[in-house]
Formats: structure tokens, sequence, C-alpha cells
């Protein structure tokens, strides 16, 4: 079983609300993935969605993984941190050393933080994985929180822009 934020219906109706417009914006988060996998020098950036039984591809840089259900993912451990996860040794972790990714397609590493909506509910993950198990520095880590509010602020922009009735200032 995997777990599951204490606000999860609404994080869930968030979730499907946003859905096909953090879909729209995958140009702008394709971006940011790639500026990631070359400053980070990891093999996958991966940004994602966690939906209800399934975690959704929004972009990718690196090599590509497939995406596995909820229940399975690293993006469910994710969006219940406060901050973001970070796991040198995949292997070494009992939540994640039996996980297909680590076992049929050598994942190593991991560090995440959740993408949060409105700075509260976390709708999603931006994800650094490695082949290779790798510490993170604190400055790393705090790189990578900036990364997953810039995209949250480009679903929350494209979101903004696909809703002509939205009153954005007041």
């Amino acid at each position: 079983m995997h777990p599951v934020p204490i606000n999860e219906a609404e994080r869930l109706e968030i979730v499907r609300d946003l859905g096909l417009v953090a879909r729209n914006s995958a140009p702008a988060l394709q971006a940011i993935c790639r500026r990631a996998l070359r400053d980070f020098k990891v093999s996958t950036v991966l940004i994602t969605l966690v939906e209800e039984n399934e975690v959704v591809e929004l972009a990718m840089a690196g090599r590509d993984l497939p995406m596995l259900p909820r229940q399975q993912a690293f993006c469910s451990h994710v969006i219940v941190e406060d901050s973001a996860l970070v796991v040198a040794d995949l292997r070494s972790d009992a939540r994640f050393a039996r996980n297909i990714l680590v076992c049929g397609h050598g994942l190593r590493s991991i560090a995440a933080a959740p993408i949060r909506h409105n700075g509260q509910h976390a709708i999603g993950a931006f994800c650094l994985l490695d082949t290779v198990p790798r510490d993170f520095t604190r400055r790393e880590v705090s790189y990578l929180q900036r990364l997953a509010e810039r995209a949250a602020t480009e679903i929350w922009f494209c979101d903004a822009v696909n809703r002509p009735n939205l009153v954005l200032i007041d």
C-alpha cells in the first residue's frame, strides 16, 4: 500500500481539475527537465502528476523509464513529504529495494520534491533519478525545490490562461 496524504480528497479534486491543463503545459515543463538534467547530471529527470490510481508523466528528460501504478511509484512517497525525499541508495531503503525501477531498470538514487498547488496540496513530484548511488547536497536539494516551485508556477499559469473567467487580480 502506498502512503496517502491526509488531505487526499481535496488533493484529488485539484488534480482532476488540473489534469488536462497540466498535460498541456508540457513544453514549459520539458524545458525545466532538460535544464535539470544538464545541471544535476543525473540519468533521468521526471515531472509527474499523481492521480488516484496512477502517476502521469508530464515531462521527462534523459533515460526513458516506464510509468508505474501509484501504489508502486516513488512519487506516492514524495507527495506526503513536507520537503524533498532524498535516498542516496534505493537498494538500501526497505520502501524501494524491491521496486521494479530499482531491480529491473537499475535505478540507485532519487531526490524528489513535491509540486504544490498554491503552495499547499502536493499534486505531483519533480524527480531526479540516477543509476548510481548518490548523495545530494543541501544546495542541490534547495535548487531541486526551486525547480519544483517553477514547475508548479508553469502549471498554474497554464491553468490561468485556459480559464477565461478566472480573476487573477482583484
